[in-house]
């Protein structure tokens, strides 16, 4: 688990090869989010202490299930509303808002609580074909007793984003190739 007292004031998310990403602060290893199979939507997290499967399901509306993989047990669902909203529910009946931000410069996504607070903010760009980010954590996020879940949660949505407009992508030039 990241440890609200020794997490740093800003992390990095980088892809170290096509299948695997790591989160770093202040030169330290936090996190890693592996690819399962390619073909799959499925992902690996593993933090200090934890690990978890990312399962997206859903074809016309996104949802992501979370399992802890120690238990096999669902620890998190986020779900997308027919508004098209996002909520992250976990058992304890705990809920967080997953949004884009106000910035108007960068895309910016985050976690936000009940009363509107940023908990986890991701900034997320693409450099020379490489899934990156830079993630800020609020005052309030720190507190999270799932920070690190929530960490890894809001990466998989981006890796999982930034694929599936890669193979849409390949498959349009695949398509204009066959017609030509």
């Amino acid at each position: 688990m990241i440890q609200p007292d020794t997490i740093p004031s800003s992390l990095n998310w980088s892809q170290i090869n096509g299948r695997e990403y790591q989160l770093r602060g202040e030169g330290r290893f936090l996190a890693t989010l592996k690819i399962d199979d390619d073909l799959d939507a499925s992902m690996t997290g593993e933090g200090e202490t934890h690990k978890w499967t990312f399962k997206r399901m859903g074809l016309f509306r996104f949802s992501v299930s979370v399992l802890a993989e120690c238990a096999g047990v669902n620890c998190a669902t986020l779900v997308e509303s027919s508004a098209g909203e996002y909520r992250v529910l976990f058992p304890s009946g705990q809920s967080l808002r997953w949004k884009r931000t106000l910035n108007q410069s960068r895309e910016e996504w985050g976690f936000f609580d009940s009363a509107g607070t940023a908990l986890i903010v991701f900034a997320p760009k693409v450099i020379d074909s490489e899934c990156r980010a830079s993630v800020q954590v609020s005052p309030a996020g720190r507190a999270l007793s799932n920070l690190d879940l929530l960490v890894l949660l809001g990466w998989y949505i981006f890796v999982s984003k930034y694929r599936d407009a890669a193979f849409k992508s390949a498959m349009i030039t695949a398509m204009a190739w066959g017609t030509t």
